[in-house]
């Protein structure tokens, strides 16, 4: 996958983290397969569609998406509840909205779909295009996450 896109899926996603969920995220993260996708129970997707197209999706652990939602929120949460799915799925609204936004600077254009969520054991997913996939791991503030990217121009 282009360089280009993937410091832009780096920088959205570490600003995301930084500016809304107070975790600051490595600025490196780490080339995954898609396999390793398996240890997290939480995944948001927000679809890419136009002249570019493609699939987004973060990955988090429960207690990740606890976490973040205790940061977004101001106050404790402690089960994985509802509060939860829907911060999971506004921070993958978030990264594609700030991914859109660096893309539109490289004359690639697309819409966002709202965001699904999926809350699961060991479940995968297939998008139906042949589009390049990457998958980064990010790490910051004790937790691990990731952003998968399946995107065609």
């Amino acid at each position: 996958m282009d360089d280009g896109i993937i410091r832009s899926i780096v920088e959205s996603t570490t600003d995301v983290f930084s500016t809304m969920i107070s975790i600051e995220l490595d600025k490196n993260p780490a080339p995954k397969a898609e396999s390793d996708l398996q240890q997290c129970q939480i995944m948001a997707m927000v679809g890419l569609a136009g002249r570019s197209m493609g699939i987004l999706s973060f990955h988090c652990t429960p207690q990740t998406g606890i976490t973040i939602t205790s940061n977004m929120l101001g106050s404790p949460v402690t089960t994985l509840d509802d509060d939860v799915k829907d911060a999971v799925g506004e921070v993958a609204n978030m990264i594609a909205g700030n991914f859109k936004t660096r893309m539109s600077r490289l004359g690639q254009s697309f819409d966002l779909s709202v965001p699904t969520v999926v809350v699961g054991e060991r479940f995968s997913t297939r998008t139906m295009t042949d589009a390049p996939t990457v998958v980064l791991q990010f790490q910051g503030g004790g937790h691990t996450v990731y952003v998968k990217l399946n995107y065609k121009t």
